[in-house]
Order: structure tokens, then C-alpha cells, then sequence
């Protein structure tokens, strides 16, 4: 019904900000891939309540969403339909609402969301059916039908098989293969935490250990409030939520930690205001909480607080980075108390690029914050190493890896030797790490890739396990599955092993991994076939390194 390449549908490519509306009812033209030419026809009737679509985003030119709506829907979309990376080839199955009166009648828009004014893509739409007020149509046979116009029919039955050949002979021995390794990983637990609408939403859970020795995850629900589960056992198979922020469409780009006071203190992004928040706790379990303004762009117009991280400083007060959407600028918030209801404010890294998404935040060894991003217009990924604990004075800038496009999804944290670790997407899409050598990370980094089987990752978090080795939590967009990699040394060299740790539906977006009280990891999750808040939480048989059972 679509195909921005060839002009089917709609003149010209998606540009983002811009609406375009496209007719799907009534006669249009369409695109027969069988032989290859245009026909004017009817493929969905007028009347048409909805329509269910196959929709695939090609070659974005900057990270972002696309959605897909209403033909009489105005204003910046609430929901995507997609998300991308530049360069990706990514579908989704897409049900949609079809106006049936007014000057939109028959039409669905297509919205391309990215802080990259003059980015563009195309976009291919296929239609699976519709629904009327009488119900669902399957339209799979019909389609068949009119693709197959004029075209060859089906191939004839296969013939028999000829005679089996003589057998080969047999090729010389093999060398003797590398003794196995005994660090597979065991699944105790996958539990479905929060059920309630469409949780999670896709992007922003986040997991910490709380006072109680027992896991505590931030996230955003369909409502786009900020909720907290407070697990009770240290599998999290029962749990307290509580909604947190339910003012706004709040409760983006959520990020938790454990502040001095023994209270878990979130990082948030207020998607109505447009604003950096905090959501300080005054209990282990968050069931309270004080709500506080961080950074609104001194009282302007501006959007802050995209891709949020925070920790706590060797201050003891939570420090945060995130992205002046706006202004594309990498900035941090260095609260001067333990509830962040203030802070000093700087830009970290204003250069002409568009930079600071994927801003993942620690401290260093030498008590100073280090923060791993990505430059978007290079394709590079950026750390920004802190010269006092409050970072307000120039940081070092150092690019890290300039591989391809590289840097998205980075998480940091600091490894066994006291240098920085960064995951992230590396080149062609593939989970990479990148070792620092030095503290400050501004010597040439080891570049590793960790999985390397051809797929697409998204969403890393890295934390470091007991042996003193990386693991990472990753989805595989590929096999839409949620993944582990544990390292088998401190800079992740080796052989990782590789571990399936759920992959029922569409499954492990936006994963967030930290270490259990008992020393093994548990992870947070989104379901997205389903719409859940998930974790699952592994175990190993001893602590003996490259020990984990399989």
C-alpha cells in the first residue's frame, strides 16, 4: 500500500517532525511485487473502522521513533510504533484506527519522532486486514489473489528421487578441540512482576539492590507514570508497586540507585513538562516519596532530561547525566543534598555534534564521574571523564571507539583492575565492549566484540559479577530475545559464553542487570509481545570462576 522508495502511497521520503498522511481506503494505488507494476484498485473498503499492518522503517538517518496514527490525530505522538537506530531495517505488525467521517476519512499519519531536524527515512507499509463495524476481514487471501494477477501458476509436483550416490571416502582426523568450558548459566526464576495495562513501556526500567538485600526497579507504565517495584524475596516472585508520579505523562528514562540514606532515589524525565525530575524515597521499599524539579531548562522552553543515569557521588549526594534534548548538549546534575531538591547544573560536552544520548554514568577510581554516550552525527562512542565529583569543571573528552556507527545503547561501570567498562552496540549492530585502560579512559580502549552471531543488539547494562568478570544483559532485536554474556576475563577478551535467557514472544527490551545480596545476577525486563514488567534471576554452582551451571 506504501513505499516511499518508489513513491507508492505518498511523493517522497518520511522527514522527521512533519506529518504525512496517507489514504488506505477506498481506491488507491498499490504495488504489486510479482510483477513488479501499479495498479489503481480497491484494497480496503471505505468504512473501514481500522487496519492491520506490517510496517517497516528503512535506512533512518538519526535514531528515533516512528508512529503511526489516526489521519486526524495532531501534536507530537505519546507512542511509537517503532524504534530505530540510523541505518536499521526494522518492522513491527501495527493495528491503527481509521477515521470514517471528515476531512480525514480514510487516512492514517505517519509521524518520524528524532531530535534530528533534517533526518528522513522510508517506509514500506504492507496491509494484513481490516475491521469494519462487523468485524475482523482477513484480507491474506485476497491479496494473494491480486498479487498473483496475471502471473505464472503454482509449480507442478516435485518428481522422485534419483538413486543415492556412492559413499565418500573418509577425510583424515581432526585435531583434538579446546577443552570445554563449565560457565553456562541456569534460569531459577523468569517472573512476570507488574501485568497492570502495558507497563514498562518498552525503554526505562531500571534495577538496584535496596537496603532490604532485595531488588528494587523503577519504570514506566502505559498511563506514562513513573511506578517502583519494591521486591520481597531476592527472586522477586512477590513484590509491592506503587505509583509514583502519576501527575504527567512522567516517568521517562527512569534510572535508580540507593542514596546515603539507605532510600532508593530515581532519575526521570517528565514528558509534559518537559523537564529533568527526581523521585527521592523516604523508605527502603519507596511506598513515600518527595517529588523534586531538577533542571527546567531555567524556566524556558526547552526539553532536558532525556536517557537519564544516576549514582551517587563521593559526596554522598546522587549525581545524574542526561541529554538537553533541545540543544543536543551532554549535561549533569550534581545534587548538593541527599534528596537532590537541589542542584548545580553543567553542560558536559557542548559541541556542534548532537551528543549525549545513551549517557550512562559511575564513578571512577579516582572518585570523579565518568560518563559513557553517543555522538550521534559521528557515530562515535564518547566518554566524558569528570576532573572533581561534582563535574562541574571541563571534563576530558575522549572518543572511545569511531568503528562504523557505533556507541548506542552504552552502559558503564568500573571493572576488577579499577578502569572503566562500557557495553554497547559496535559495529553492524553488534554487542561490543570496550576495556579502558586507564581510569580516566583517555588511553587507547580495548575493543572487543561479544557477540558476534550476526544479530542486532539493543538496551545494554553491565555490571560486574563475582568473579571479578563483565556480564552484560542485552536484547537481541534479531530473535527479539532477552540475552546474558558473561566474560571470562576483566577487559572480556575471551570467548564469552552466551546465554538465552528468555525468549517466549518478544521479550528483553530495555534490560537493566545488577548483582542479588547472594551474589548471582538478577535482571529487569520488558515484555513487549505481552506488555509486562519481568526479571529473571540466574544462579551459579560455585564461586569458582567459569563455573556457572548450563
Amino acid at each position: 500500500m506504501l513505499d516511499t522508495r518508489y513513491n507508492i502511497g505518498v511523493t517522497g521520503k518520511i522527514v522527521a517532525g512533519t506529518p504525512k498522511k496517507f489514504q488506505v481506503t477506498g481506491t488507491i494505488t498499490t504495488w504489486t511485487e510479482a510483477n513488479k507494476t501499479s495498479t489503481s484498485r480497491v484494497v480496503v473498503p471505505a468504512g473501514a473502522t481500522a487496519v492491520l499492518l506490517n510496517v517497516t522503517a528503512v535506512s533512518p538517518t538519526s535514531a528515533g521513533y516512528l508512529s503511526i496514527r489516526p489521519g486526524n490525530a495532531t501534536g507530537v505522538p505519546a507512542t511509537a510504533g517503532l524504534n530505530f537506530i540510523p541505518g536499521d531495517i526494522v518492522a513491527n505488525a501495527i493495528t491503527v484506527a481509521v477515521p470514517t467521517t471528515g476531512a480525514n476519512a480514510g487516512k492514517i499519519d505517519l509521524y518520524y519522532g528524532t531530535p534530528a531536524t533534517k533526518a528522513s527515512m522510508d517506509v514500506v507499509i504492507d496491509i494484513v486486514g481490516y475491521t469494519t463495524n462487523t468485524g475482523l476481514l482477513d484480507l491474506v487471501n485476497r491479496v494473494t489473489a491480486l498479487e498473483n494477477e496475471g502471473v505464472a501458476g503454482p509449480a507442478g509436483p516435485k518428481g522422485d528421487a534419483g538413486p543415492a550416490g556412492t559413499n565418500g571416502t573418509n577425510g583424515t582426523n581432526g585435531t583434538n578441540g579446546v577443552t570445554g568450558r563449565n560457565y553456562g548459566r541456569t534460569i531459577t526464576s523468569l517472573t512476570t512482576v507488574d501485568t497492570t495495562g502495558n507497563v514498562g513501556d518498552g525503554w526505562w526500567t531500571s534495577i538496584t539492590v535496596g537496603a532490604d538485600n532485595n531488588p528494587i526497579i523503577s519504570y514506566n507504565d502505559d498511563n506514562g507514570h513513573l511506578k517502583v517495584t519494591a521486591c520481597t524475596n531476592p527472586t522477586c516472585t512477590t513484590q509491592t508497586i506503587t505509583t509514583l508520579d502519576s501527575t504527567n505523562s512522567g516517568g521517562y528514562f527512569t534510572s535508580i540507585t540507593v542514596g546515603a540514606d539507605a532510600n532508593p532515589i530515581i532519575s526521570y524525565y517528565d514528558n509534559t513538562t518537559k523537564d529533568l525530575k527526581v523521585a527521592a524515597c523516604t523508605n527502603p521499599t519507596c511506598t513515600a516519596k518527595t517529588i523534586f524539579t531538577v533542571d527546567d531548562d531555567n524556566g524556558g522552553t526547552g526539553t532536558v532530561g532525556w536517557g537519564t543515569s544516576i549514582t551517587v557521588g563521593a559526596d554522598n549526594n546522587p549525581i545524574i547525566s542526561y541529554r538537553d534534548n533541545s540543544k543536543g548538549h551532554l549535561k549533569v546534575a550534581a545534587c548538593t543534598n541527599a534528596n537532590c531538591s537541589a542542584a548545580i547544573i553543567t553542560t558536559v560536552d557542548n559541541s556542534a555534534n548532537d551528543v549525549g544520548e545513551y549517557s550512562s554514568i559511575t564513578v571512577g577510581a579516582d572518585a570523579n564521574p565518568i560518563i559513557s554516550y553517543f555522538d550521534a552525527t559521528n557515530g562515535d562512542l564518547k566518554v566524558a571523564a569528570c576532573i572533581n565529583p561534582t563535574c562541574t569543571s571541563p571534563a576530558t573528552i575522549t572518543t572511545v571507539d569511531n568503528t562504523g556507527f557505533v556507541g548506542a545503547y552504552s552502559s558503564i561501570t568500573v571493572g576488577a583492575d579499577a578502569n572503566p567498562i562500557i557495553s554497547y552496540s559496535g559495529n553492524n549492530g553488534a554487542l561490543t565492549l570496550a576495556a579502558c585502560t586507564n581510569p580516566t579512559c583517555t588511553s587507547p580502549a580495548t575493543i572487543t566484540p561479544v557477540d558476534i552471531t550476526g544479530i542486532i543488539v539493543s538496551g545494554t547494562s553491565i555490571t560486574v559479577g563475582a568473579d571479578g568478570n563483565p556480564i552484560i544483559s542485552y536484547y537481541d532485536r534479531t530473535n527479539k530475545a532477552l540475552k546474558v554474556a558473561a566474560c571470562i576475563n576483566a577487559a572480556c577478551t575471551g570467548a564469552a559464553t552466551i546465554t538465552t535467557v528468555d525468549d517466549v514472544g518478544n521479550v528483553g527490551d530495555d534490560t537493566s542487570i545488577t548483582i542479588g545480596a547472594d551474589g548471582s545476577p538478577i535482571i529487569s525486563y520488558f515484555d513487549v509481545a505481552a506488555g509486562d514488567l519481568k526479571v529473571a534471576k540466574l544462579t551459579r554452582t560455585s564461586w569458582t570462576p567459569n563455573t556457572w551451571e548450563s
